[in-house]
């Protein structure tokens, strides 16, 4: 039987296919829908005396955008039709509207757009509009059969985009987690407030909640956009570490505008509407300036080669190309105005989440690395004495959980500062290596050899029985009693004092079998004096 996940993508490639099929074939439809439309600012005409009107032709073929003012709007559409079609625009900003045809109020259909049914006759209808701010309004008349598999189209890109936006949120905030570095969270809050927005701009709640729970609101809208940069900035400078390579450039590039942008965001809540389109303009402003601040610095890090600075400057380059093209060409294609950014931040998306999984990989390299310098003696590679403690603590819970005997030595060179002095402190470091690799040749690779001084070595080692012990005891005291060591200087002879304990109870703890076995060691050691 093929794998169920298997089938599960291939239904869903097939539905994918489908929906870009149907919005294919409705792009070529017969153009049989068109109205003549006459617009009207009402709150204008009584400040200026005079009726604005603005006549243009919209068609089922494409967009009508229209730039409006803050207030109410209205609309006479004279229309000829041969098939049933719906009248659709965003509800981004609207404060409220309502629609007739014939004379005849219109319910709204379920979408995330606001929709409305227009009859398969000709007919006459009148629109209203409340804008909330000024800017550009996108007005679409569209076939039923064509505004349904748009409608299908839109909600399966989307669906794919939110859920790969949670997703890469909840695999980098695991990576984090684990490794308990704050800076990946951004990355995570980054998403989730990218998600977010999208969410609110193409109108998703809109199936859920009535029109005027805020999810509409543009001040709402322009916070998450806010929130989004500033979350953003912060992660790419923790990231790469922007602020220590280049404290005075990140500052002024990319934190202070950043910290600006959330807090005019913020501001907007509270601020009258007429100074509305000055803060809007300057948060657009900086968003600009902070995007050419992560290029610039970020394609900096990747010329001195900075782990990773490569990707990200891809990724922004990306972003900022959609960007372009979306202002410059606002009247381009609907399917690449619509979806192009879409597009773009799910690459970029990626993209850093690569540039996160590389760091963190080396960060736990990193780690790792830090971790065994942190118990490892740096001269003869073996552990030191808090990596020895550390070591000793499980061979004791090994023995309380499974009985048996622990073998525990206190190993130290006779006379070795006559070697420091007859032949330096290289050949000494020679002969504390040699001695090292003895001791770890006579044990076991599970038992925990230390270098706890100078020439001060410990072993820790667990048997089931007290025979194997005990040849452990007397092959590792012959072997240390009197060694050559072959070193830089010649042939050097090595004796050594070692103490030992055995002990068939577990012992109250590490000090203890430390302090007893140096005790026998020194016993030895004035005996060779």
């Amino acid at each position: 039987m093929p794998d169920e996940n298997i089938i599960k993508i291939l239904h869903y490639l097939k539905l994918g296919l489908l929906i870009f099929g149907l919005s294919i074939a409705n792009a070529f439809a017969d153009d049989v829908m068109q109205c003549q439309v006459t617009s009207s600012v009402e709150n204008l005409a009584r400040e200026q005396g005079k009726q604005l009107k603005e006549d243009f032709i919209l068609s089922s073929k494409a967009e009508q955008f229209i730039k409006l003012a803050a207030g109410k709007h209205q609309f006479l559409l004279n229309c000829t039709s041969q098939k049933q079609g719906v009248l659709s625009f965003s509800a981004s900003g609207l404060e409220n509207n309502s629609f007739f045809v014939d004379g005849k109020k219109i319910s709204r259909l379920t979408s995330s757009q606001i929709a409305y049914l227009t009859p398969e006759t000709n007919f006459q209808a009148r629109l209203l509009i409340t804008k909330q701010f000024s800017g550009k309004f996108f007005l679409k008349w569209s076939a039923l059969n064509q505004f349904m598999a748009q409608k299908q189209q839109n909600l399966f890109v989307v669906s794919l985009f939110y859920g790969m936006c949670f997703t890469l949120a909840l695999y980098v905030l695991i990576l984090g987690s684990r490794l308990n570095d704050k800076r990946f969270y951004y990355y995570s809050f980054y998403m989730i407030s990218v998600a977010i927005f999208f969410l609110l701009q193409e109108g998703q709640l809109n199936l859920f909640l009535p029109l005027n729970c805020g999810q509409n609101d543009t001040i709402t809208q322009m916070f998450f956009a806010g929130l989004t940069v500033y979350l953003a900035t912060r992660f790419l400078i923790r990231l790469l570490d922007l602020d220590h390579l280049w404290p005075k450039l990140s500052l002024y590039l990319l934190v202070l505008p950043a910290n600006i942008v959330i807090g005019l965001t913020l501001l907007l809540f509270i601020v009258n509407n007429s100074v509305f389109s000055i803060f809007s303009s300057i948060i657009s402003y900086l968003t600009l300036y902070i995007i050419a601040g992560n290029l610039y610095l970020t394609g900096r890090a990747a010329w001195q080669k900075v782990h990773t600075a490569n990707i990200v400057f891809v990724a922004l380059v990306v972003l900022m190309a959609a960007m372009i093209l979306r202002v410059a060409i606002p009247d381009m294609d609907i399917f690449l105005r619509k979806y192009a950014l879409f597009f773009s931040i799910t690459l970029e998306s990626f993209l850093l989440a690569m540039a996160t999984a590389e760091r963190i990989k080396l960060l736990n390299i990193e780690g790792r690395m830090a971790k065994h310098e942190a118990i490892t003696d740096e001269l003869c590679n073996i552990y030191n004495r808090r990596g020895w403690i550390q070591q000793a603590e499980k061979v004791l819970a090994l023995q309380r959980s499974e009985n048996g005997y622990c073998v525990v030595f206190f190993i130290d060179l006779n006379k070795f500062k006559q070697i420091n002095d007859n032949y330096g402190h290289a050949i000494g470091d020679e002969v504390l290596i040699a001695i090292s690799m003895l001791i770890k040749h006579q044990v076991k690779s599970k038992d925990a050899v230390g270098r706890i001084g100078g020439d001060e070595f410990v072993v820790i080692s667990y048997f089931k029985d007290r025979e194997k012990a005990d040849e452990l005891l007397h092959r590792l005291k012959k072997r240390l009693q009197k060694t050559i060591i072959q070193c830089s200087a010649g042939e050097i002879e090595i004796t050594s004092s070692v103490g030992y304990q055995v002990y068939s109870e577990p012992p109250s703890g590490i000090e203890q079998i430390l302090k007893e076995a140096d005790r026998v060691m020194y016993q030895h050691k004035l005996a060779f004096e």
